[in-house]
């Protein structure tokens, strides 16, 4: 299903993918709702908040949001530059390095992240490991935009 590229890709394999994509992107977002209390896929709601928080000079949750920004992009840099690396070394399935960080860190997460907070990990730090690999479904997504 993810091998389809170009012409050879029907719109029953695009709705596979986007169904798989989505039911993906659902459990993943329900959980950083239901677990950490925070939204962790729409940066812009982030920055919204933040300057909420500047206003009423609330500067301890104005920088929580700061960091699930940062977070946001820098996951973004990181990767596009994976992605960028491993296409100038001539492979040609590049985006499966940003997939295995994402596997990875939501099965860490998934895991141990009920036992990292009550080690003392804070939700904020969690919330920003969630932000951090979502660019990476983003920037995936577009790749499979590009190639229709």
């Amino acid at each position: 299903m993810l091998r389809h590229k170009g012409k050879t890709r029907t719109f029953k394999h695009n709705l596979r993918l986007a169904a798989l994509l989505s039911f993906i992107a659902g459990l993943v977002n329900i959980t950083g709702v239901l677990e950490l209390k925070v939204l962790t896929t729409n940066v812009t709601g982030h920055f919204a908040f933040f300057a909420e928080e500047l206003i009423l000079k609330h500067y301890s949750l104005a920088m929580n949001f700061l960091l699930l920004i940062i977070a946001f992009l820098l996951g973004s840099f990181c990767s596009n530059f994976i992605t960028e690396y491993y296409l100038k070394k001539g492979k040609t399935s590049a985006h499966k390095y940003p997939m295995f960080i994402e596997i990875s860190l939501l099965f860490v997460i998934g895991v141990s992240g009920s036992l990292m907070i009550k080690n003392g990990l804070s939700e904020t730090v969690l919330a920003g490991i969630f932000c951090f690999r979502w660019v990476f479904k983003i920037l995936l997504l577009r790749k499979f935009q590009i190639q229709r």
